[in-house]
């Protein structure tokens, strides 16, 4: 379907039929966790989604139950359903964007620094062909984010064994911001390994929103070798009362 839509995206007639695609998803276990015998079908769910790589889509996926083992537990209202996995790796259940359109709108909003608008048209001319509104696309982009920190979190672990094996951090932060955006994306990033340690939106670049934030790093890495930021009004005296005492600092250019 992705070659399909990628060979013949100037014929807009077959690009509307592909756009009228519809996708059957049923459980990949058709049988009960329980008592192993064969599950009846609950209800089926209806959404149209879009999707980068398929365009506009319509997704049927069914549920289904056991008549003997119907509820999660005896007192319990809540029907233990059966529904595709595949279904949730391509859309999360309630919504109506699929994931590879999240990835693919947020790498063009955070990785390329494109501005909506340009997402805006470069989704109209791609091969999806879909024209998506201003706060849509940005509220897709805010979700992106949202998956990575998850992402972030998952692999925290990580994070740590690689400064361990360093031999510790060095906390380099610094706040960034759009034109007219109103708040400062704040960053701390460990200069050694170039992990991202943490990074909030905040109000602005104050002391007591950087010692906050800096505290956090502290709880969750322990005190970096040394720090690094600009010469920003309160960024010494924050990195000071937030880390060692101890803890050289130095002013990047």
């Amino acid at each position: 379907m992705k070659d399909l839509r990628a060979r013949f995206q100037n014929d807009e007639r077959l690009l509307g039929e592909l756009s009228h695609l519809t996708i059957r998803l049923y459980s990949e276990k058709n049988t009960c966790i329980i008592c192993n015998k064969k599950t009846n079908l609950l209800k089926t769910s209806i959404r149209n989604c879009y999707s980068f790589h398929f365009g506009k889509f319509k997704l049927i996926e069914g549920f289904f139950f056991c008549n003997d083992h119907k509820y999660v537990s005896e007192d319990s209202d809540q029907i233990l359903k059966y529904h595709s996995q595949l279904a949730t790796e391509i859309v999360d259940r309630g919504f109506r964007i699929t994931i590879d359109m999240v990835v693919k709108v947020g790498l063009l909003r955070y990785r390329d620094n494109r501005q909506l608008e340009e997402i805006q048209s470069f989704l109209k001319c791609s091969s999806a062909k879909i024209d998506f509104s201003l706060s849509t696309i940005g509220m897709i982009a805010k979700r992106f984010l949202e998956f990575c920190k998850l992402l972030h979190k998952k692999y925290e672990y990580k994070i740590k064994e690689d400064i361990r094996s360093n031999g510790g951090y060095v906390a380099h932060y610094d706040g960034t911001t759009e034109k007219k955006c109103g708040v400062i994306n704040f960053v701390v990033m460990d200069s050694l390994s170039e992990h991202i340690l943490i990074s909030e939106m905040i109000e602005s670049e104050s002391y007591t929103e950087v010692t906050q934030i800096l505290r956090k790093v502290k709880f969750k890495y322990g005190n970096p070798l040394t720090t690094v930021s600009d010469l920003k009004p309160g960024f010494l005296s924050a990195s000071k009362d937030s880390f060692n005492k101890n803890t050289p600092h130095s002013n990047s250019r």
